[in-house]
């Protein structure tokens, strides 16, 4: 804890800071800024102000975003009769709009039972014959560790030296000695982890296909995720729908995800509501309803996905018992999180490169498998935060980050 007298000085000179700003904002504002950015930062910052004077340690209003990632994944799977496995693993590296980059690799377990009728093959997403009906029941267990490093260099050394053969050094050929010397130069340690985390989820699923001209495809399901360094818990309920129909000259295609999650401490205390939102932003009317008020300001068109995602602070006494009383009714839980939380809207451009192979005969009971490598990317192009106060205003940080 600061000492008095530091506080005081801390609030005497905070004081003066915001006075300044005002003035700028005052005189320079109208010209440079939308007035809705002007009063809701004015108002954060002097709530961060009085924050300061009371003497407490004061975090910054925003947390930092993500400004463009990069992932790569590999999927298998093998279903016997009415029996399916599968396992995948991921890498993605995720830059901040503070300059550093997060780096998380992941892998999963898969066991359930699936169910079809007919049959279909289908190579990358080029080609797709056959017609079938699918369900599937799947149990995966997961596991995740995300790294902080400096920048990319840094985070390429770090994924070759993660997975490093176990190979004994003196076996190492000239070339490869100075290979290694390369990469340890660039990163002579691992860092500790920032996050390590183990998750159980389950989800059902359902798929029809006729060929490369309809398709559609749905999924529900719920887990639990525990952070092995803060044993901070999360459980949520999750859900997507795809629909893509392209036949006689009309092509009709959409596709949504959404995830609700509560958060607990390592004592079993409510910190964090999140909803979150997904889905693609060809055209405006992509946009969700409580985003279409600030539609203008988000870059949507070909080969962009919109993100919606609100938190609500748990911490607040009654706040959740008013969530749990509001679980029966979504729109009234969504306009609590707009009203009393903090809800971001952002747009990215997003890339796609998938290959992979699948085949599968049906006829209630299923054989076949497949495999499929897929590297996708996007970088933020718009980025508004709707704040407590009722307004939509920009992430200047993050939009100078990108």
């Amino acid at each position: 804890m600061r000492s008095r007298s530091a506080s005081g000085q801390a609030a005497v000179e905070y004081i003066a800071v915001v006075a300044l700003v005002a003035l700028v904002f005052a005189f320079v504002g109208p010209f440079t800024l939308n007035g809705r950015a002007i009063a809701a930062a004015t108002i954060g910052q002097l709530k961060r102000g009085l924050c300061i004077v009371e003497g407490h340690d004061c975090p910054e209003q925003h947390a930092e975003c993500s400004v463009s990632s990069h992932s790569k994944a590999d999927e298998l799977s093998a279903d016997i009769f009415v029996v399916r496995l599968g396992a995948g693993s991921s890498v993605i590296v995720d830059h901040k709009s503070n300059g550093k980059v997060v780096v998380t690799l992941t892998d999963h377990l898969d066991a359930g039972g699936s169910v079809g009728f007919g049959g279909d093959l289908t190579i990358g997403d080029k080609l797709s014959l056959g017609v079938e009906a699918r369900a599937a029941i799947i149990a995966s267990l997961g596991h995740g560790t995300s790294y902080e490093v400096a920048d990319d260099r840094q985070a390429e050394a770090l994924i070759r030296l993660l997975r490093r053969p176990k190979i004994d050094p003196n076996f190492y050929t000239p070339a490869d000695k100075a290979y290694w010397a390369r990469i340890e130069a660039a990163l002579p340690r691992i860092p500790a982890p920032v996050s390590r985390y183990r998750e159980l989820s389950v989800t059902g699923s359902g798929s029809l296909m006729a060929g490369p001209w309809a398709s559609l495809a749905g999924m529900v399901g719920g887990g639990a995720r525990e952070d092995l360094i803060t044993h901070k818990r999360t459980y949520y309920l999750k859900g997507s729908l795809a629909l893509d129909v392209d036949a006689a000259g009309a092509k009709l295609a959409g596709s949504a995800e959404g995830k609700a999650a509560i958060t607990f401490d390592r004592h079993g205390n409510p910190l964090d509501l999140m909803l979150l939102g997904a889905g693609k932003a060809s055209l405006s009317a992509d946009l969700p309803m409580s985003m279409q008020s600030v539609a203008g300001d988000l870059k949507t068109g070909a080969g962009r996905t919109w993100k919606l995602e609100g938190h609500l602070d748990l911490t607040q006494p009654g706040r959740m018992q008013a969530v749990l009383g509001s679980l029966t009714h979504p729109s009234r839980l969504v306009r609590m999180v707009l009203d009393e939380g903090t809800v971001e809207a952002d747009t990215y451009g997003t890339g796609n490169e998938s290959f992979g192979l699948s085949g599968h005969v049906k006829e209630g009971v299923s054989v076949g498998g497949g495999f499929s490598h897929d590297t996708e990317s996007s970088h933020l192009l718009s980025a508004m935060e709707h704040t407590p106060e009722g307004f939509w205003v920009p992430r200047y940080d993050c939009l100078a980050a990108s």
